[in-house]
């Protein structure tokens, strides 16, 4: 079985992911308890923590995770959507209360591959609804 962390969150004026750092937070506290162990060894590789280091921390996994929603949702929202100013990045702007019909629900998974012979050995993977 593969393992993984994962959120679900959802949109606020399609620009905004509502309490996006409380998810960034989980997902980072979820990679922290989750030792990612080969087959016949008991403990996770010094590799394998360094691979992970970056995206066990809040701080150095938010970009990531901030760089792919602004993705994910440019494409959902295709020319629907513009997110053409700077500030103007999904969950750091300033939302106003209320939720609209046109919201997206999303769902983010972080997975590692042990078996990979890559240089990619991190996935992270955004679905929208």
């Amino acid at each position: 079985m593969t393992k993984g962390a994962y959120t679900g969150a959802r949109t606020v004026q399609k620009t905004c992911v509502f309490d996006l750092y409380g998810h960034i937070d989980r997902l980072a506290y979820s990679l922290n308890g989750i030792k990612f162990i080969s087959e016949g060894s008991s403990e996770e590789t010094k590799k394998t923590t360094e691979d992970l280091q970056e995206f066990r921390t809040s701080k150095t996994l938010a970009p990531y995770i901030i760089n792919i929603l602004r993705e994910g949702m440019k494409r959902y929202y295709s020319n629907d959507l513009k997110i053409s100013a700077p500030n103007q990045i999904p969950g750091m702007k300033k939302c106003q209360k209320g939720i609209s019909a046109n919201n997206a629900k999303i769902t983010i998974l972080i997975t590692y591959s042990i078996k990979v012979n890559r240089k990619k050995k991190v996935y992270i993977l955004g679905h929208q609804l």
